[in-house]
């Protein structure tokens, strides 16, 4: 080979050369945060990438027990706008990667949230983490794990460190992470929470003078390793008329101040499904606040109880007929048929992602509740049905009135 030709080559080597070592000096410099908000049905994950240098794409895999414990994966790049991710499986090595086409930007987003991760024994609950994210370079990472609200702790990774956040339980590290490693680990807890998520949850809120009505319609699923006979929810404080009934009749409860102990019409087995509604009155002193003569009504969409997975919600809020000046903040108005409606819907939404919205209105000068027409109906009937028969029973009472006799004329005689 001439010198010439040699030149050019040994140039390109170099250069090949160069790249290479600055790849792998950027590479060092990018790092990820990550935030892991575990309870017991589920486990979101937030990974906060920032990358040494842009990318059209970068690979994010996860360590799992099975391929259904993905719920759901999205990313986001800094302006918000959504990036598609692509999902592998390989099932020899339990590895889930997600592929996140960048587009050439520096940071990105990556929310995923992973079901059927959780196993109870011995009335402990055991959940399967990631520790860390397994990337295809290095990285420098740190971790930020949430522990369930109420839980106690019983075991951990010993290279995390016991924190508080916001008075809740938690677990911080950091690491240097190398190419196609895998950070999984278990923690131990105890405590008493439900192993279900909720496949659709529709609720309708009637606003009267006596409070607010509320009815739950919700359908769920078992996502226990075993099956459950029955399902304990929060009650909000002050609530009554209690009913709580399917497609077939009312079902047996049981409530212990505001624990609402529901009785399931049959066992589930993992997987499987039940549907039931929930209906109760919130008095008007707890459920609405006064302002200048306006009454307002501040709510989120999720209720108060419901602390899991919900796949399809629907909310729909009605005023009473007459109200004026109706003003509304996070939610849509409609014209109902009896008068305003408000409604809402969302999709795979949890009490991390639930919003609020307030609705404030003047009500009319009288509201006349729904069933006092017809308690009004009958009182008159029954009076009327009262003085009838005392009328009758009167007449039947009363003997008829005999004709006067005639007195005979007395005989004039003779004499």
């Amino acid at each position: 080979m001439s010198r010439s030709a040699a030149l050019p080559i040994l140039l390109i080597v170099l250069i090949l050369s160069g790249i290479s070592q600055c790849g792998s000096v950027f590479a060092v410099g990018s790092n990820v945060d990550r935030t892991i908000i575990v309870e017991p049905s589920y486990q979101i994950y937030e990974d906060h990438f920032s990358l040494a240098m842009p990318s059209d794409n970068f690979t994010v895999s996860f360590t799992l027990p099975y391929y259904q414990s993905l719920y759901s994966a999205q990313a986001f790049g800094p302006d918000n706008s959504t990036l598609n991710v692509l999902v592998s499986w390989e099932a020899t090595n339990g590895s889930l990667s997600l592929l996140i086409e960048t587009g050439g930007l520096s940071s990105f987003t990556l929310k995923t949230i992973f079901h059927y991760t959780t196993f109870i024994s011995n009335g402990s609950y055991t959940t399967y983490v990631n520790l860390y994210p397994t990337v295809e370079e290095p990285v420098s990472a740190s971790t930020l794990l949430l522990i369930p609200a109420g839980a106690q702790l019983s075991s951990y990774p010993e290279n995390l460190s016991l924190a508080s956040i916001g008075g809740r339980t938690a677990l911080v590290g950091g690491s240097n992470l190398v190419p196609h490693e895998a950070h999984n680990s278990t923690i131990v807890y105890n405590g008493s929470f439900e192993l279900i998520e909720i496949n659709a949850l529709e609720r309708i809120l009637s606003v009267s003078s006596n409070g607010l009505a509320v009815t739950e319609s919700v359908q769920l699923t078992n996502v226990n390793l075993d099956r459950i006979n029955n399902v304990t929810i929060k009650m909000p404080p002050g609530a009554s008329s209690l009913k709580v009934y399917d497609s077939i009749g009312y079902m047996d409860y049981l409530l212990n101040g505001d624990r609402l102990n529901i009785q399931l019409r049959s066992r589930l087995l993992p997987t499987e499904k039940s549907s039931f509604t929930i209906s109760y009155e919130v008095p008007y002193s707890i459920a609405f606040q006064s302002n200048g003569g306006k009454v307002i009504l501040n709510q989120t969409l999720l209720p108060e109880w419901c602390n899991f997975l919900v796949r399809n919600f629907n909310l729909v809020v009605s005023l009473p007929q007459g109200s004026t000046q109706v003003d509304c903040l996070g939610i849509e108005m409609v014209n109902g048929s009896n008068g305003f409606e408000f409604r809402a819907s969302a999709s795979n939404i949890t009490p991390y992602s639930n919003r609020s919205f307030v609705i404030s209105f003047t009500p009319p000068p009288y509201s006349i509740p729904p069933w006092v027409p017809l308690v009004s109906i009958i009182i008159i009937l029954v009076l009327a049905s009262v003085i009838v028969a005392l009328r009758r029973r009167s007449k039947e009472a009363t003997p008829p009135e005999t004709p006067p006799t005639q007195q005979p004329k007395p005989k004039r005689t003779r004499q």
